[in-house]
């Protein structure tokens, strides 16, 4: 009833919405093209709930959206031509307020980029349904991995052309599973193994970067065989699955037979096997690192272990938090994310975890921020838990004293900064704080645990990327010095880091 009246309410100073789709680089209007108006709820309101409106662009490239309610929204456009796999360069923002006129609204949309080129193998032969990839460096939760933005196959012809991506830089790779036996390996252009030998190739926009072309070499497959057995007794295991998995994604395996399994097809390099228990609800499961040479491997021995039990207290202060069981905490390794359970009375538990080495994760209510981790009797300098060992009981101390900050982005010519993403980092705290600037470049970061901090504004930095401490290293020198105290507002205006979405850090690689 009440959400009602607050609709009513809002309805009633609706307003209209309309603009142009036009090309980022010829600024004539884009027809036909799919317009959406998204609600883009402040971060530190999450639970908001989203408004949607969608239609399309005229002839003139023209859109309108009438009895749009009050709030802050995102303008996205598509349109054939214009790569879907980002949203930069497709996205304006859009604020409407009670009783006021909402400005013109421009979508500048970036005209996609191809790269083509052919596959041969070491002969000068053309490769037919080879797999050719355009893959770029991207963040997960401030972990930096190779992620692939576009991919195609080579024709009969041996030729391939991965169109619709993202104008910027990328790396190119081909693979080709050639037969049972031998296979080509995956190989970086221009015709390297290693990611750190490869080029890194401009994508430009609305163009074709031409004759990327790829040697393929082939190589044996090889076998790796040995058996699972069961801690206790040393008997081989039954009902296991074994998997073996490469660092760049790729992954083969099968079930163990009578006393023994066998990988087949797997070329000369560095795999993780585990095997993992299937039935029975015991979670055993087992983890080796192998190198598999120019031979089969052969003889490995996997010993299957009941994963460990973390289990441990949620606090605030010395009361259980209100809404505990809102409260959500992962341990997040190499290739697990296991999800802890927490009842009312605070207590939180993790199931059959692996020995292994972990990061702590979180998702919490407004409010609130983590103070304290400790494992045992030792405080925790970051989110890392080292759980090789016995594990110690876990204690989580929360607070809700957490300091605000709050300011405007702006380019160097003082102008507001739409869309940049602000971080607070510091060498103590558990947490990298993350806010996105409105239409006025304005931003707000809440429950912020006390202590001293950098802040840095980037204007078009990679998704996930502020909170990798080597993409921040080289714009230190930038960072605002702040103390946040407790229970505090404070109001920081910052001058935002231009031009970063194409850099790479930590990696090396041919121009």
């Amino acid at each position: 009833m009440i959400r009602g009246l607050l609709f009513l309410a809002m309805a009633a100073h609706a307003q209209t919405v309309q603009g142009v789709t036009v090309n980022s680089v010829t600024h004539k209007p884009v027809a036909g093209a799919i317009v959406q108006l998204i609600s883009a709820a402040p971060e530190q309101d999450a639970e908001a709930e989203l408004e949607l409106y969608r239609g399309r662009s005229d002839e003139a490239g023209r859109f309108r959206f009438d009895r749009v309610v009050p709030g802050h929204y995102r303008a996205i456009a598509d349109a054939p031509g214009f790569p879907r796999a980002n949203l930069a360069g497709r996205v304006a923002r859009v604020s409407v307020a009670p009783g006021a006129t909402v400005p013109e609204v421009t979508i500048a949309m970036t005209l996609a980029a191809v790269i083509s080129g052919r596959v041969v193998d070491q002969d000068g032969d053309l490769i037919a349904y080879a797999s050719v990839e355009a893959l770029q460096y991207g963040y997960q939760s401030g972990k930096k991995s190779l992620q692939q933005m576009g991919n195609a196959r080579s024709d009969d012809r041996g030729e391939y052309r991965i169109f619709g991506l993202m104008p910027g830089r990328y790396y190119v790779r081909a693979q080709m599973r050639a037969g049972a036996t031998a296979t080509y390996a995956p190989t970086f252009f221009p015709g390297q193994r290693d990611v750190t030998q490869a080029s890194l190739l401009e994508a430009p926009t609305g163009g074709e970067l031409h004759s990327i072309d790829i040697m393929l070499h082939q190589e044996e497959l090889h076998n790796a065989t040995g058996k699972v057995v069961d801690a206790q007794t040393g008997q081989a295991a039954a009902n296991v699955y074994v998997m073996a998995r490469t660092a760049d994604g790729f992954a083969n395996g099968g079930a163990q037979l009578a006393d023994s399994f066998t990988i087949h097809g797997l070329i000369p390099g560095k795999y993780v096997l585990t095997a993992q228990e299937s039935g029975g609800g015991t979670g055993r499961s087992a983890r080796q690192v192998v190198d598999v040479g120019s031979a089969d491997l052969t003889g490995v021995v996997l010993t299957l272990s009941a994963g460990l039990e973390v289990a441990g207290t949620v606090r605030t202060g010395s009361d259980v938090p209100d809404d505990a069981t809102k409260i959500q905490f992962f341990l997040q390794g190499d290739d697990a994310n296991i999800a802890g359970h927490i009842n009312a009375a605070g207590a939180i538990t993790f199931h059959n975890v692996r020995p292994d080495h972990y990061h702590l994760l979180w998702t919490l209510p407004k409010g609130i921020y983590v103070k304290s981790i400790k494992l045992g009797d030792r405080v925790l300098p970051d989110d890392g838990i080292d759980l090789t060992g016995p594990p110690a009981p876990l204690a989580i101390q929360l607070a809700t004293d957490g300091g605000r900050i709050q300011g405007v982005v702006r380019n160097s010519a003082g102008e507001p900064v739409a869309g940049a993403v602000v971080t607070m980092h510091s060498d103590t705290a558990y947490d990298v704080w993350t806010a996105t600037s409105d239409e006025a470049g304005q931003y707000a970061i809440r429950d912020i645990a006390p202590g001293e901090y950098r802040v840095l504004a980037f204007d078009d930095a990679p998704q996930g990327a502020p909170q990798d401490p080597d993409f921040r290293k080289p714009f230190e020198k930038s960072a605002v010095p702040l103390q946040v105290l407790p229970s505090t507002q404070q109001k920081v205006d910052l001058v935002a880091v231009p031009g970063v979405q194409g850099l790479v850090v930590g990696v090396g690689g041919g121009e």
